[in-house]
């Protein structure tokens, strides 16, 4: 049946459909920018699936180590925190001081301070807050 009406409509000029895709109901890897096949009962190909198990164990680690962390502020002296949060607030001044600067010195063309020398200062405060928190619980 579907063969003759398939020749009649050529027959009156409507065009061919397109042909129906072999697989087309299988699924595409849900990683980003992945065009191979999902694996069964997974929504990633082979490669991202142990990629992401992998991934999964090392952030296990990682939840472990936060953990400890956590266990070992718990324990530690209630003046720890206390001078590591004077130690951010003079570093967040330190910041708002120095984004004022930025923006007057954008206003006046970068004389003052250059745009490489407020990012140089803007990450080593960064850093600053990252070694005081490597110097207190590490």
């Amino acid at each position: 049946m579907h063969y003759h009406q398939w020749q009649h409509n050529l027959s009156l000029g409507v065009p061919d459909p397109l042909p129906k895709l072999v697989g087309r109901n299988r699924r595409l890897c849900k990683a980003r920018g992945c065009k191979h096949m999902a694996i069964a009962h997974s929504d990633y190909c082979a490669k991202h699936a142990d990629q992401y198990r992998d991934d999964a164990a090392n952030s296990d680690a990682i939840a472990e180590g936060f953990a400890t962390l956590l266990a070992r502020l718990d324990d530690a002296a209630p003046d720890c925190i206390a001078v590591i949060q004077r130690e951010l607030d003079l570093l967040a001044s330190a910041r708002r001081i120095l984004v004022a600067h930025a923006e007057m010195s954008s206003r006046a063309g970068w004389k003052a301070i250059s745009s490489m020398t407020f990012i140089r200062l803007w990450l080593s405060s960064a850093a600053t807050v990252t070694d005081l928190a490597k110097a207190r619980f590490v």
